[in-house]
């Protein structure tokens, strides 16, 4: 998955017509994507406190969350969303 491409997809009108839920997975998404990058690239004499990384480990745990409350329907939408390439009409 191209996750430059999922973070636009769960931001747009696609993912709004899922529903408000995929939406707040979608910012969830790119807050845990920001996080992992500045995890990944900051100086390794300022790491990532125990506190800050407890706080990012609950939030993917509510996102997963989040995702496993979704009905069948919605979450083979986002799967869809997520995995297929827009098509022009």
């Amino acid at each position: 998955m191209d996750h430059g491409s999922a973070k636009t997809r769960l931001a747009g009108k696609a993912a709004e017509r899922i529903g408000s839920t995929v939406l707040a997975i979608g910012a969830a998404f790119t807050k845990l994507q920001d996080d992992r990058h500045a995890a990944d690239y900051a100086s390794p004499v300022l790491p990532v406190s125990l506190e800050r990384t407890q706080t990012i480990i609950a939030s993917a745990r509510q996102t997963i969350a989040l995702i496993e409350e979704l009905q069948k329907p919605q979450r083979l939408e986002l799967a869809i969303l997520l995995v297929a390439k827009p098509r022009p009409i």
